[in-house]
């Protein structure tokens, strides 16, 4: 190694300490570039990881919910110890998984008075009844992950319908019960114009759309729920 030497022949420490720091800096550089390149390799490995952990519980293990959507038709009857109303549901499951539907109900909440409950007895081939139109009874079924399934389905009560002959639309409520929850859960919410079943005895459709009524349809309809409403009042005082 050569020795750098000062004007007058002598050691130049000035010129040899320059030399050491530039050594010692360049050492120090290469280090932190090399910390930083492993820093940004271990960043890059742990984002792809959680990337594709991630992605694997949004498409195989992500927990959804089940929603569902207002029918436009609906058919039933309405007697004086019983009522049946069928609904064409479509029902999607939001998740990954598959649900398990164990049971649903209908709650029709009518601006004044008791609600009238109705539970699902059975599932039908078509919204229009027929006398061979059952499919099965009711019983738990699946709606796979991200899939919507649609069915028929009739719900039933034993009690009089008094209380939703009222002339105005009633709330309808329909409640799941699922393979995750033990307590009834809302999936839908929507008006259902049951003051226009003028046909009461008969199991016919109905339009859950005002702009397609015939404009005699809600006055036949008040005919019919008032001599309905005093047959129930009439049975009601007999008992």
């Amino acid at each position: 190694m050569s020795v750098p030497i000062g004007n007058d022949g002598g050691y130049n420490y000035f010129s040899d300490g320059l030399h050491r720091l530039d050594g010692f800096l360049r050492y120090r550089a290469g280090i932190t570039d090399s910390a930083n390149m492993a820093l940004a390799s271990l960043f890059i490995a742990l984002a792809a990881l959680l990337f594709t952990v991630g992605s694997f519980w949004w498409i195989h293990a992500r927990r959804g919910k089940l929603q569902s959507f207002p029918p436009q038709t609906f058919a039933g009857y309405l007697q004086r110890d019983s009522a049946a109303i069928r609904l064409p549901l479509s029902i999607l499951n939001t998740g990954a998984v598959p649900i398990v539907v164990t049971d649903l109900r209908l709650r029709l909440e009518p601006i004044e008075g008791d609600e009238l409950l109705m539970h699902c007895r059975t599932f039908r081939r078509s919204l229009t009844p027929e006398a061979d139109d059952v499919d099965d009874f009711a019983h738990p079924w699946t709606v796979p992950g991200r899939t919507v399934v649609s069915k028929h389905l009739e719900f039933a009560s034993t009690s009089d319908p008094d209380s939703i002959l009222s002339g105005a639309p009633v709330n309808a409520v329909i409640e799941g019960l699922t393979d995750r929850q033990t307590t009834w859960t809302t999936l839908l919410r929507f008006p259902l114009h049951v003051e226009i079943m003028a046909h009461i005895g008969r199991y016919i459709t109905y339009s859950n759309q005002e702009h397609v009524w015939q404009p005699n349809l809600r006055s036949d309809a008040a005919k019919a729920h008032s001599k309905l409403r005093a047959e129930i009042e009439a049975r009601k005082e007999a008992s």
